[in-house]
């Protein structure tokens, strides 16, 4: 190289920018990423992953190395947040929604397998060993265990519902140190206990140790063989069940291995069971009710909420659309319920209607009760009254929002078409209703849109407040008075107390956003009239 490439080469890089070495850094990160990755997607052959990163990183050190590839510098980031954040989200949503993936089913097949395979059983006449127990400074225990045969195994217990250890592996009477059949007083720091030490030790009937042969139980003095219970057979893809002598062939069809009686072996696995799920939620009587009575309170609640939130902003914007003393003041005030977080105020509100003797809404409340007959009122355990808190709950939250959003919309609407009604001879509720309310609702009619929306999949307020309930008895499926249905997918899919059924929760919410697609173009539709009908007259 020359003094003059050199002079220029150096000149060159002292010219590159920060933004230069933020892409070599970030690639570096990249190809570090996707070379540490390789081995271990290879190992587990996940080829589609595999195929993924490779020609995701190929593209990326293509894009921001390359001078033809700057265009898309600015478009990939944007790309792939909305693959990751959105798209995958969205066919994982679907993908889950035609398999049975529920309780009992929520493993591959291979991993359903090497569960099965670790399953054990007692025999009715299990091979015996004798044990010996002992500690060591440390306060840990190991046994000593010999079989029928005179092999010796030496190791620490584990519990005997932990996962299984590697097996300890057996040893002749020299290894261990025993001479005549008397144990040796100390192996590898752990000394020999006698039978006082040994019934002061604690839980010694749930441990176990792993020997070649399967699990051995312990007691104080001696142990049992637990046998593994099932084999697998690849060619005729089967469980053999040792323990009732049966071959359980797999039904790839459900996902699980049923044996000649109709039961089961094992656990179940993941299968794509198509629309089956779907199909439930239409045709099936035990889901569609349920689906139907939770959609109907739900379509109930949305709009209640909206209705009231509305009603009750637009009633406080009116007050104070005059000038008045101590308008901002007020005005303040009323927007406190919006301003705390609204998880706070659900708990808080949960806490006053709690209770039906002692409760603070119902003590507050006893004289005028006691007027109608009653001494309290159950807020949260009554159907009735569980949904009237819901929507009262919700007003409260709700309200500061509208009373904003209607103020400056009330303030943005032309004072000289009131005035010029007002002249014409209009009285106040006709102009507030011929003029005043058809301009408001062209300003906000997208906002309600939204609002409805919100309050359509407002799952924090139901779940913080009633947690759904009270429960309805006589379904197949969880379901309570106040449900909504993205509340009733949580139950389905997560807290049902029945078992996790995320095939069905995922059918549903995929029903929930098609309904609430029907239901903005429907109110769309109908704020686009409203705007050429009350546009065309202003």
């Amino acid at each position: 190289m020359t003094t003059s490439e050199s002079r220029f080469s150096l000149s060159r890089l002292g010219k590159l920018g920060p933004s230069w070495w933020l892409r070599i850094v970030f690639l570096a990160f990249v190809n570090g990423f996707a070379l540490w990755a390789l081995p271990f997607l290879i190992d587990a052959q996940q080829w589609l992953l595999l195929a993924s990163l490779v020609l995701g990183a190929a593209g990326l050190n293509w894009i921001f190395l390359s001078p033809k590839g700057m265009p898309l510098r600015w478009l990939v980031p944007g790309v792939f947040f909305m693959l990751v954040m959105l798209i995958y989200p969205i066919f994982f949503t679907f993908y889950v929604a035609l398999t049975n993936w529920s309780t009992g089913h929520t493993l591959p097949k291979e991993q359903a397998i090497e569960r099965a395979l670790e399953e054990t059983f007692l025999p009715e006449e299990p091979q015996r060993y004798t044990v010996w127990w002992y500690q060591d400074d440390d306060g840990d225990v190991a046994a000593l265990l010999e079989d029928e045969q005179g092999s010796f195994f030496f190791g620490e217990p584990r519990l005997e519902n932990a996962e299984p250890e590697d097996p300890v592996e057996a040893q002749t009477a020299d290894d261990v140190g025993v001479v005549d059949g008397q144990p040796p007083a100390e192996i590898d720091g752990f000394m020999l206990l006698n039978l006082a030490a040994i019934l002061q030790l604690p839980n010694i009937d749930d441990l176990a140790i792993d020997v070649p042969a399967g699990q051995a139980l312990l007691e104080a003095n001696r142990a049992a063989l637990k046998e593994l219970r099932y084999s697998y057979d690849e060619i005729a893809d089967a469980l053999v069940d040792t323990q009732f002598g049966v071959v359980c062939p797999a039904n790839n069809e459900i996902g699980n291995f049923e044996c000649p009686d109709g039961m089961f072996a094992g656990t179940g696995w993941r299968v794509v069971i198509g629309f089956e799920n779907f199909s439930s939620v239409l045709s099936d009587n035990r889901i569609r009710e349920p689906f139907v009575r939770v959609f109907t309170w739900n379509v109930v609640y949305a709009a209640l909420s909206v209705m009231t939130q509305f009603g009750l902003g637009m009633i406080f914007a009116l007050a104070f659309l005059p000038e008045m003393r101590g308008k901002r003041f007020y005005r303040t005030i009323l927007i406190l319920p919006w301003a705390i977080p609204g998880f706070v105020s659900i708990i808080v509100w949960r806490g006053l209607l709690q209770g039906t003797d002692f409760g603070p809404v119902n003590s507050a409340l006893a004289p005028l009760l006691q007027l109608f007959g009653t001494d309290a009122i159950s807020w949260l355990n009554d159907p009735f009254w569980a949904k009237v808190s819901i929507l009262l709950v919700n007003l409260w939250l709700g309200f500061p929002y509208m009373f904003l959003i209607i103020s400056g919309a009330l303030a943005a609407i032309p004072t000289d078409l009131q005035e010029a009604a007002r002249t014409d001879g209009a009285s106040g509720p006709q102009v507030f209703r011929r003029i005043t309310l058809p301009l408001l609702l062209i300003s906000i009619a997208p906002l309600l849109i939204a609002s409805f929306a919100f309050n359509f999949n407002n799952f924090i307020n139901i779940f913080l407040l009633t947690r759904g309930g009270p429960a309805i008895v006589g379904y197949d499926v969880p379901v309570g008075e106040t449900d909504i249905l993205i509340s009733f997918t949580y139950n389905l899919a997560q807290a049902s107390g029945r078992g996790q059924n995320f095939g069905l929760a995922s059918a549903i919410t995929f029903f929930i956003f098609i309904i609430v697609v029907i239901l903005s173009a429907i109110s769309f539709r109908w704020t686009k009239r409203l705007e050429t009908i009350y546009g065309q007259e202003s």
